[in-house]
């Protein structure tokens, strides 16, 4: 009985973290917007350069 109801509090415990980090996440404007990227072919040379826009 004891064990069941510390189950029930710890899945609470980490349901409530779990939406608090989803929330955080959904409101983030760290994130970098996406950007183009350059597929090498297996003839290029491996110098980088810039993805033309």
């Amino acid at each position: 009985m004891l064990a069941e109801h510390e189950k029930r509090e710890a899945y609470r415990e980490v349901a409530a973290a779990a939406r608090a980090d989803f929330a955080d996440l959904q409101d983030a404007d760290e994130f970098l917007p996406p950007h183009r990227v350059r597929i090498r072919r297996p003839d290029d040379p491996l110098t980088p350069t810039p993805a033309k826009p």
